[in-house]
C-alpha cells in the first residue's frame, strides 16, 4: 500500500491510499507537479499515479529486476531509476518512453540529474560517482557531499503532501 497525506494540519488520516495487488512498492518519488506520484517496485515496474484522481495512469516496464530508486530532473521533464540489473536509466517523464541508459558498476542505489541535466549522481554504499550524461564518462569530483536518504518517506518539493510505502494490507 502506498498512503499519501497532507503535511499541514493535524489529520492523521490518510488523503489517498493506493494498492496495486500486482505490484511491491519500493520506492517514491512525487513529480514537480505534485499532483503526480511515481512508484519503483520490486517487479521491475515504474508506475505513475494521478494523485488527485486515485489512479494508475501509466505503467511502464522499467528494469530486469528491482526498481531500487526513481526521481525527477530539477525541471521534471526527465525520470531517472536505478535498477538491481546495475542500469541507471533516463525516461521522459510525459511519455514515459525510454531516453537513454547506462550500465553502472556496484551495486547502486540511488541517481539523480543536476539542476542542467548534464550530470548523472550514483550513489552506492560506497560512496558517489558523477558521471557526464553526453559522454558516458566518470567525470573527478570537485566536491562531494552526501547525505543521508530516506527511502520510506518522500514529500513534494513543497512539503505539502507526504507518502510511504507500508507492508500492511
Amino acid at each position: 500500500k502506498i498512503r499519501v497525506w497532507k503535511t499541514e494540519g493535524s489529520d492523521v488520516n490518510p488523503t489517498h491510499v493506493f494498492f496495486d495487488p500486482f505490484e511491491t512498492p519500493l520506492t517514491l518519488a512525487f513529480g514537480p507537479d505534485r499532483h503526480t506520484l511515481v512508484c519503483g517496485t520490486a517487479e521491475g515496474n515504474i508506475v505513475f499515479v494521478d494523485i488527485d484522481q486515485a489512479k494508475i495512469i501509466k505503467k511502464i516496464s522499467g528494469h530486469n529486476g528491482k526498481v531500487l530508486s526513481v526521481s525527477f530532473s530539477p525541471g521534471g521533464t526527465t525520470l531517472v531509476s536505478v535498477g538491481s540489473d546495475k542500469m541507471v536509466r533516463r525516461w521522459h517523464a510525459k511519455s514515459g518512453k525510454l531516453s537513454d541508459e547506462l550500465k553502472i558498476k556496484g551495486d547502486i542505489r540511488l541517481a539523480g540529474l543536476s539542476a542542467s541535466g548534464n550530470l548523472l549522481s550514483a550513489t552506492s554504499l560506497r560512496g558517489t560517482s558523477v558521471y557526464s550524461v553526453k559522454s558516458r564518462n566518470a567525470v573527478p569530483p570537485v566536491v562531494m557531499v552526501l547525505s543521508p536518504f530516506d527511502r520510506e518517506a518522500v514529500y513534494t518539493p513543497t512539503v505539502q503532501l507526504r507518502a510511504k510505502i507500508l507492508d500492511d494490507q
